[in-house]
C-alpha cells in the first residue's frame, strides 16, 4: 500500500515541476524526473531559479559593416528639450523650424564634430629638452618643469 501513495507523490510532484519549468523556459523532462526523484526539494528547486533567457544569439557585425552611428540631436530653443537634428517640429513644445535653421544647424553640428585642426608650425609653441633630464619644456620656460633646471 505505501509503493503506490509513494508512487503517486513522485509522478505529482514530478508532473508539477515540469509545469513550473516550463513557464521558466527550462527543459521539462529533465526537471520532471528531478521532480520524481526528489519530490517537494525539486519543485522548491525550480521556483527558485530565475527565468532562463531565450537562447538567441545576437549577431555581431562583421568588419565590412559599420557600426550605427549615435543620433545627432539639438536642443530645443524653447523648452531645452534635446530632439533630432532634422525635426521640423519639436515633440515637447510643439516649436517649428524653417528648413533654413534645420540646414545651419546640420551645418553647425557637422562642423563642430569635425576634428580640429592642427596648428601651423609656426603657430605651435617650439619646445626644447631639458639638458640634466631630457624632459621636453616649452622654449619660453626658463626653468625645467620636472627637475627645475635652467634652460638656456
Amino acid at each position: 500500500m505505501l509503493i503506490p501513495i509513494l508512487l503517486f507523490y513522485a509522478v505529482a510532484f514530478g508532473t508539477i515541476t515540469a509545469l513550473a519549468a516550463k513557464r521558466k523556459n527550462r527543459d521539462q523532462a529533465a526537471w520532471f524526473l528531478i521532480g520524481f526523484f526528489f519530490g517537494v526539494f525539486g519543485l522548491l528547486a525550480i521556483l527558485v531559479i530565475q527565468e532562463k533567457a531565450d537562447e538567441t544569439i545576437a549577431e555581431h557585425p562583421s568588419t565590412s559593416q559599420e557600426l550605427p552611428q549615435p543620433a545627432k540631436t539639438k536642443k530645443c530653443p524653447d523648452c531645452a528639450e534635446e530632439i533630432k537634428l532634422e525635426a521640423k517640429v519639436c515633440r515637447f513644445c510643439g516649436k517649428r523650424f524653417t528648413e533654413e535653421e534645420v540646414e545651419s544647424q546640420k551645418q553647425a553640428v557637422e562642423q563642430s564634430s569635425s576634428p580640429p585642426q592642427q596648428p601651423s608650425p609656426s603657430e605651435r609653441l617650439r619646445t626644447v629638452r631639458c639638458p640634466k633630464c631630457y624632459t621636453m619644456n616649452y622654449e619660453t620656460d626658463y626653468y625645467c618643469s620636472a627637475c627645475g633646471h635652467g634652460l638656456d
